[in-house]
């Protein structure tokens, strides 16, 4: 949905952002459409090239609601004057631009669309509107207006729509998601950047049509498509920058007489060539673009739900779901697990001394020390805080353990050096070796966690494994006084 609601017809004569508005959009569109007539106008005012001044009419639209008809009035008002069109003529088609402008905003609210265009949904409500009903309305309208005012001929009528139809729809799929992803992205992509990759799309697209002389379109698009696909997967409005750059460099190309569309018969089907060359292009990047983007925040989405944020590890919501499984992990291999509650030592002095985002960034670091010592089919689940439990899987004997986490250990103990600073962090382990009789899930980390103060107690930097009698096997749950404590043998510094 849109940002703000806005009332309709809201523009106000004392308001001068309004007056500012709609006097900057009148003086663009008369500009864009200056430009495009330059290259290419059949009966005054209807033109095959790309439209652009329509894309920017329906961004603004659509952005600023009613209160900028009056601008796209204007606008138009002017452009038809001053391409030979008489007053009534002027006016009729200034209005019908009006009425396509008020009936996007109607058709955008009707149908929630969603300006931000996140969703592929909202991109194929766009194109549907501009394709269906946005220029099918306004070229039978306006057309309809030149013929009755006598500024068309009745033999180019057919002609006249498709032109209509054709230039304004291209142009408002080449530029109106544009401008609406640079409003509404945060933060805005930054102005040199985007002259910079128009710059770089310009320059490629003169190269290829000049410097290395291709003359096939279809060569051209599988050159080009790639690319601009590629940039829409890393940033959509940089690749619809692109298609721009490439659409307005084409143009020069073809009023100098050079390059691949140069070639065809004809302006009209040079500058068609051209425009069904990005009118395709356009789509594919829209469409590929907004779906690459959803399934990527799919991904953020499933990684926040699973992961931890800070350092990339399961959190605790699946530490549950996730000892199930080395229950069951154990049953098929015949193997057992063991539990290891990991918390760091004096972590506190770490965020008290150098801050909090030191103390993340440590964090991070610590949890990739330990992921590059666990073993592939071995767990890490970060609890919160400096708090971590270790899954170690398919051990054979309780020597594999020790092994693990001693080198765990060792990793830790060597010093952190965190953007200038070195810190030092030790751990402290407590383990708990599981046997296929014990279930209990609770159970287990109560005895881990006990295990673990058991170290630290010990002098902390050191691991204790807690032994369980387990008794018969459909007897009850181990409780932590069977716990043997403490014993050399289970419990071991690095």
């Amino acid at each position: 949905m849109f940002p703000v609601k806005k009332r309709l017809f809201s523009f106000s004569l004392n308001n001068k952002r309004d007056w500012i508005h709609n006097l900057c959009l009148a003086l663009l569109y008369y500009a864009g459409g200056k430009f495009s007539f330059a290259f290419f106008y059949q009966d005054k005012i209807v033109t095959l090239t790309a439209f652009l001044p329509e894309g920017l009419a329906l961004a603004a639209v659509l952005i600023y609601g009613p209160r900028i008809l009056p601008g796209i009035f204007l606008g138009q008002f002017a452009l038809a004057l001053d391409s030979g069109l008489h007053l009534s003529a002027s006016l009729g088609v200034a209005l019908v631009n009006s009425a396509e402008a008020l009936l996007a905003y109607l058709l955008a609210e009707r149908w929630k669309l969603d300006i931000h265009l996140r969703r592929l949904k909202d991109i194929l409500i766009l194109i549907g509107m501009i394709l269906f009903i946005l220029q099918p309305f306004s070229a039978l309208l306006g057309n309809g207006v030149l013929y009755l005012t006598g500024e068309s001929s009745n033999r180019y009528f057919h002609l006249d729509l498709f032109y209509w139809w054709f230039g304004n729809s291209v142009g408002q799929l080449l530029l109106t998601p544009l401008l609406l992803m640079i409003y509404t992205l945060r933060p805005r992509p930054k102005v040199l950047e985007i002259f910079l990759v128009a710059g770089v799309a310009a320059g490629l697209n003169f190269v290829l049509q000049t410097a290395m002389g291709i003359e096939s379109p279809a060569l051209l698009l599988l050159i080009i498509l790639p690319l601009l696909l590629g940039l829409s997967a890393v940033n959509l409005p940089y690749a619809l920058t692109a298609a721009l750059a490439f659409n307005l460099s084409s143009l020069i190309l073809i009023h100098y007489g050079r390059g691949v569309f140069a070639g065809a018969s004809g302006l009209g089907n040079t500058l068609f060539d051209l425009d069904l060359f990005i009118f395709s292009t356009t789509i594919l990047i829209l469409i590929f673009g907004t779906v690459f983007r959803e399934r990527q925040e799919a991904v953020r989405e499933l990684q926040i739900a699973y992961f931890d944020p800070l350092t990339g590890t399961l959190d605790r919501r699946h530490l549950e779901t996730k000892i199930t499984q080395c229950f069951q992990d154990m049953q098929i291999h015949q193997t057992l697990f063991a539990l290891c509650y990991l918390d760091l030592d004096h972590f506190k002095s770490i965020n008290d001394t150098y801050g909090h985002a030191i103390g993340d960034l440590v964090l991070k670091e610590v949890t990739h020390r330990i992921k590059h010592n666990l073993r592939e089919y071995d767990e890490l689940i970060r609890l919160g805080g400096d708090e971590f439990i270790l899954l170690i899987t398919r051990l054979q004997h309780i020597d594999q353990l020790h092994k693990v986490l001693d080198r765990i250990l060792k990793a830790l103990s060597k010093p952190f050096y965190i953007k200038g600073f070195r810190c030092i962090v030790t751990a402290s382990i407590g383990a708990v070796f599981v046997t296929p009789e014990i279930h209990n899930t609770d159970e287990l980390l109560n005895i881990a966690d006990m295990a673990m103060y058991q170290a630290k107690k010990e002098g902390r930097n050191r691991y204790f494994i807690a032994q369980i009698s387990s008794g018969e096997s459909n007897g009850p749950s181990p409780s932590p006084a069977a716990m043997q404590l403490p014993g050399s043998e289970v419990s071991k510094q690095s």
